[in-house]
């Protein structure tokens, strides 16, 4: 019986840790029309294997900093992690306890005239 319950718990386990293929288009969650900034970004669950769409970023970026009287837009190198949601029991979101279950990734761009 005990191995049974074992192998339950095993299954369920490696379930729990596959990931699911995902394509994310990062959205604006926070600009500067006098700075001419726009930070766009997406959130990725533990569970998750992200394809990010980032021409539709710098299209949604662009329109933003058009929306403001910018012409151009251009982003900045690299991008920003944080993670927004710890893992708590025994894989209950996705994650291990003390590791990170969802994070945000974000990206600054620069509206240019």
């Amino acid at each position: 019986m005990n191995r049974i319950i074992a192998a339950t718990l095993l299954v369920a386990l490696a379930g729990g840790c596959a990931s699911t293929p995902v394509t994310k288009t990062p959205v604006a969650i926070s600009g500067s029309r006098a700075d001419g900034t726009v930070r766009m970004a997406y959130d990725v669950a533990a569970t998750e294997s992200v394809t990010v769409d980032w021409a539709g970023a710098d299209a949604n970026a662009l329109k933003r900093c058009q929306a403001w009287g910018y012409t151009k837009v251009e982003a900045f190198a690299g991008t920003t992690t944080e993670c927004n949601e710890m893992g708590r029991g025994l894989l209950i979101n996705g994650a291990l306890p003390g590791s990170c279950a969802k994070q945000m990734v974000s990206k600054e761009y620069q509206c240019l005239d």
